[in-house]
């Protein structure tokens, strides 16, 4: 089943903008893009906006659902909104908030696709830390609310934090919580086995560098999916990981850099770690050398087989002169997912 040939083209944004300096007004024109909010999504057809007071912000837009997986400006049906935004006024304000509220609504073949609210807001200090939230509230009306029961769900709840514990040493914390909302694509899925379950994520870490090089990471995550009242048994989409690496960047202040890496995961399916150890010089001119060394293992549960894989990787790079660079990797790979030599050359 796999075609003879396949192309992809994506065009992700080409548009006019006029905003001036102030940032009193401003439109737009053309396939808009994500840049500053994601919650709208990808439009072709104009946006428009302007300040009743220095900070606050209304706007709206319309036009059609970009379909961006095509360099054409046919899209499924309409999309049309209006928001409201509070943050300060100019276009290079570099005050630490930012915050939005918008109403998206969506149609597809003449009929209702999808109707939510969006809320994303920015926060920060400066290098010390930063804030980023969003939530999708979708409101179900029409057949969504035949279909589903139900007159709204949070679709989206997402937020991501940063903050420099010492100088030399930031952590870092993550969570999404996801959860499939009924729209065109998939209004016929009977609702016995549509997918409406949440799914959460956690991510947290710390990374430290030092002066001089020295630097090291450790962090551990967790996906969790909500448990299915119709298959109670099936629990194996569960999976957490950790991991943790020690690096310096200049070693003995002679151009020389090493670092090992580790990880460990265990799921529904498998258990395994990975661990990977790599030296590399580096040399007057921008040339490099880098040579890593690496082994995964892994145990299968349902056959309670063990898999092992392990290889070695030669990678350089060589400058040329007038900004033009030859770069290449050779790996050698033995055991049980891979076998045999591997090569890559890049010029450019």
């Amino acid at each position: 089943r796999t075609p003879n040939s396949e192309r992809t083209d994506r065009l992700y944004e080409v548009a006019l903008r006029y905003q001036p300096p102030s940032d009193q007004c401003g439109i737009e024109v053309g396939r808009i893009g994500i840049y500053r909010f994601v919650g709208i999504g990808y439009l072709d057809g104009a946006l428009a906006h302007f300040r009743p007071v220095r900070d606050f912000q209304v706007g709206a837009f319309g036009g059609r659902v970009a379909d961006v997986d095509s360099l054409s400006f046919e899209g499924t049906g309409s999309k049309y909104g209006g928001f409201v935004r509070l943050a300060p006024g100019g276009r290079y304000s570099t005050a630490g908030y930012d915050a939005m509220l918008a109403f998206v609504h969506e149609t597809a073949d003449g009929d209702l696709s999808r109707e939510y609210l969006s809320l994303e807001s920015r926060f920060g200090n400066g290098s010390r830390w930063s804030l980023f939230q969003r939530a999708e509230l979708d409101l179900y009306t029409g057949w969504r609310r035949e279909v589903s029961g139900k007159s709204y769900q949070f679709s989206n709840v997402s937020f991501s934090g940063n903050l420099r514990v010492t100088p030399s040493a930031w952590a870092f914390l993550s969570y999404d919580g996801l959860r499939n909302y009924r729209y065109f694509r998939n209004r016929i899925v009977p609702e016995e086995v549509f997918d409406d379950l949440l799914h959460q994520g956690l991510r947290a870490g710390v990374n430290v560098s030092r002066p001089g090089g020295l630097g090291a990471t450790a962090g551990f995550g967790m996906s969790l999916k909500e448990p299915d009242p119709r298959n109670p048994e099936l629990e194996i989409a569960n999976a957490y990981s950790f991991n943790a690496g020690v690096r310096h960047a200049n070693l003995f202040s002679s151009g020389f850099s090493a670092g090992i890496d580790g990880s460990g995961f265990s799921n529904g399916y498998t258990d395994g770690g990975l661990v990977m150890a790599r030296v590399g010089r580096r040399f007057d001119g921008g040339h490099m050398l880098d040579l890593s060394i690496g082994r995964s293992v892994y145990r299968v549960k349902q056959t309670e087989q063990d898999r092992m894989t392990q290889w070695l990787r030669l990678m350089g790079r060589g400058e040329l002169g007038h900004r033009v660079y030859l770069q290449g990797d050779f790996e050698y790979a033995s055991g049980d997912d891979l076998k045999g030599p591997r090569g890559f050359l890049e010029l450019g």
